[in-house]
């Protein structure tokens, strides 16, 4: 089993399969159990997540 950290950007605050927009406004609305155990959180920005996780690595 991959332990993958994963999660769904709100439609309510990007315009979703828009990447672009999804990068500048998009806000996390569900986490997998991976993503919460790296301590992200929902209505986090994606920007604020992603960067977390990659300083993590």
């Amino acid at each position: 089993m991959l332990k993958v950290p994963a999660g769904t950007v709100d439609h309510l605050s990007a315009r979703i399969g828009d990447v672009e927009d999804m990068w500048q406004y998009g806000v996390l609305s569900h986490l997998n159990a991976h993503a919460l155990g790296n301590g992200l959180m929902p209505g986090e920005r994606l920007q604020d997540a992603v960067a977390r996780l990659l300083t993590a690595m």
